[in-house]
């Protein structure tokens, strides 16, 4: 078995069990620190499979040695190794690790749970568009707050919802930003093209900053059971991640694309916070990477499936080539759609797979013809009923994508009276007047 550690932002290994007691007795590591054993799943080192097992194995053989040893003073080498298992068992983390096995109940598997409905959200849409097209855009910032609450509103867990409780005067302002620079582009590309250069390179390195922020406006505006999430992630971490990471994309031509995405990924979900805690997400680089093979393997499976018909068709016809040249463009749009449906469905679910906080892990399980079949109605919704099914196409996107996610939990309800009770009221009072959403 090889077990990889995840411990103060650093990921260290591979240890073989009996390595992994040895760092655990020297202080390198606690039983609260996060392993991995089996390449997908993060769990407490207390909690690797035949971990408590041996350190319980080991303290027989030294009971076994030191009877053997002593002869007439078993009692003696007794009551000294006993002080040891007491000693060893006084540890907090050792100790939990102990008492883990003896009460080691399953995990209960919670479904997010979404209510909204197409008719209903329609007249939050129809009007929240009305209203900005009036009021030549002001309105859009309470349209989002109003349509993002609904969404959040009607998404539950264990019984509760969640809630979206931004001040749209902080998003009136982001949204003013943007419409400065949007104005700017527009003059500059009229006057001076030459100029809109500069413009798009400072919106480039600028473009960390307003992730972080966009970010942290989110997640300390959205609560659960009143208790609001945070985002821990930093600007120079956020540089090194889209900037440094784009630039090397774009150095090996695009061979370390695979990994910049899921750098992304981490970054946006490592860095939530709930209730003092943060969560951990540790995806596998070659995941993406093997996903990429397939997409790339797909994609020219099908050129050469539709190269060969029509080659064979113009043969077989004597025809001119107009199947061929008509047939291959028909046929890219459905050929990216599947490509993408394939690649959001197993990158999506690795990642959230790959994420946990503290005990509580989570699920996801998007399929590649569910997201087609998905995308396909909406579509048709969309072109028929020229856009007015917007709101259906919203609920629907919702409700399958919160359908297919679940956490898993031993105690979930306990967990957030916890939280709730270790988090200070002050923290969550935080004035809104520094806040800006700068998300376009």
């Amino acid at each position: 078995m090889q077990i990889y550690i995840h411990k103060d932002g650093r990921k260290s290994g591979p240890f073989t069990l009996e390595q992994l007691r040895e760092k655990v007795l020297q202080g390198s590591f606690t039983e609260q620190d996060y392993a991995c054993h089996d390449h997908r799943n993060w769990v407490t080192i207390g909690q690797v499979p035949g971990y408590v097992l041996g350190v319980q194995s080991h303290q027989q053989q030294q009971d076994a040695l030191g009877t053997e040893a002593q002869g007439g003073n078993v009692r003696s080498v007794g009551a000294s190794l006993d002080s040891r298992r007491k000693d060893l068992c006084s540890v907090p983390s050792m100790g939990k690790a102990i008492r883990s096995t003896t009460n080691n109940k399953k995990p209960k598997r919670h479904q997010l749970v979404f209510s909204g409905s197409g008719s209903e959200f329609f007249g939050i849409w129809i009007v929240n568009t009305l209203l900005s097209i009036v009021t030549l855009g002001i309105y859009s910032a309470w349209a989002k707050v109003r349509t993002t609450n609904y969404f959040y509103g009607s998404t539950s867990l264990a019984g509760s919802s969640f809630a979206y409780v931004a001040n749209p005067v902080a998003i009136l302002k982001g949204r003013i930003i943007a419409f400065v620079f949007f104005l700017l582009y527009m003059l500059l590309s009229e006057v001076e093209p030459l100029l809109v250069i500069p413009l798009m390179l400072l919106i480039f390195f600028l473009a960390p900053v307003i992730i972080v922020r966009s970010l942290r406006f989110r997640m300390r505006n959205t609560e659960y059971r009143g208790l609001r999430f945070g985002f821990a992630g930093t600007t120079g971490e956020s540089y090194g991640v889209f900037v440094g990471g784009l630039l090397l994309s774009y150095i090996t031509a695009g061979i370390l694309f695979p990994w910049f995405y899921m750098r992304q990924k981490q970054f946006y979900i490592g860095n939530v916070q709930f209730g003092g805690s943060q969560f951990l997400c540790m995806p596998r680089t070659g995941h993406f990477y093997a996903c990429v093979g397939i997409c790339f393997a797909m994609v020219f499976g099908a050129a050469l499936f539709f190269v060969v018909v029509a080659v064979a068709f113009e043969a077989i016809t004597s025809g001119t080539g107009l199947l061929f040249t008509t047939l291959v463009p028909l046929c890219i749009y459905p050929m990216m759609g599947v490509v993408s449906a394939y690649w959001h469905a197993n990158t999506t679910n690795h990642v959230i797979t790959s994420s946990r906080l503290e005990d509580i892990t989570f699920e996801s399980r998007l399929t590649t013809g569910g997201l087609i079949g998905l995308w396909v109605t909406n579509i048709l919704l969309l072109v028929f009923t020229l856009g007015l099914a917007t709101p259906w196409v919203m609920i629907r996107n919702a409700r399958y994508r919160i359908s297919c996610t679940s956490i898993i939990a031993h105690d979930l309800d306990s967990f957030v009276a916890e939280k709730i009770d270790s988090t200070s009221a002050l923290g969550n009072e935080l004035s809104e007047a520094f806040d800006v959403d700068l998300a376009i």
